[in-house]
């Protein structure tokens, strides 16, 4: 496999920027990818910043994941596989396609190109992980049902039409706004911003595929402990186990 960074991030005063660079693949995300993607959102959850960007290089924002290399998407979507109590802001251009879909639908706001796109394909491959489901309570439940069923796009007008972008701008231009908006943000009262933001959240449901991720979030850290390691050697041996809480 190739090692080379699929995402990276950077802090730009109290904004976190957050960049797919796989443009060769269309910013496709591999198991590489997924896992690199998951840890950036846990840094800007981690850092001092207030908002994050999420953009890419390239011509397009995401075409979904590499179904050459399948990853368990879910671990890095926002509001499923990680907890974020601060907004993040989805920047697009051409294709948003797939799990890129997922992050939109996911995203607290979106600045999208006129010449973007947004499209669920997976009726037509064959293949789905279950998670834009989700989109049907985020915009008009036929016309999610029509993307999600036909696997044909939208596109930008489209989009903000039915309320899943905000703005829409000339190609080259959507970095640009996006960071405009991120900055109106940062100058907002931040603990309103982290209170409004939690109230959000526990607003809108979640579908089932949105809860099972969300529950394999919490059920992770401990399939992945020394304790689980601990008890299950201290079963096989009848011993009482000595669990350090990691």
């Amino acid at each position: 496999m190739n090692q080379k960074t699929r995402v990276s991030y950077q802090e730009k005063d109290k904004v976190f920027i957050i960049t797919l660079n796989r443009p060769n693949q269309h910013n496709a995300l591999d198991q590489q990818g997924i896992h690199e993607l998951a840890n950036a959102f846990k840094e800007f959850e981690r850092s001092n910043t207030r908002v994050a960007i999420l953009e890419t290089s390239g011509k397009h924002f995401c075409s979904g994941i590499d179904l050459n290399d399948l990853p368990d998407a879910s671990i890095a979507l926002p509001g499923i596989g990680i907890n974020l109590t601060k907004p993040w802001i989805a920047c697009v251009s051409g294709a948003a396609a797939g799990f890129g879909l997922a992050l939109v639908t996911q995203s607290d706001l979106c600045i999208a190109s006129n010449d973007s796109f947004f499209i669920y394909p997976e009726a037509k491959v064959g293949f789905s992980g279950g998670l834009i489901s989700g989109l049907t309570l985020r915009i008009p439940t036929k016309i999610a049902n029509e993307m999600i069923y036909l696997g044909e796009a939208i596109k930008a007008d489209r989009a903000k039409e039915v309320g899943l972008i905000n703005q829409i701008v000339q190609p080259g231009e959507e970095k640009k706004k996006a960071m405009e908006l991120a900055e109106k943000i940062t100058q907002r009262a931040p603990l309103v911003i982290k209170a409004l933001k939690k109230l959000i959240t526990e607003t809108i449901p979640l579908s089932p595929a949105e809860q099972s991720g969300r529950t394999k979030r919490y059920l992770n850290p401990v399939e992945n402990s020394q304790d689980m390691v601990e008890g299950l050697k201290a079963f096989k041996d009848k011993k009482s186990p000595k669990f350090f809480g990691k």
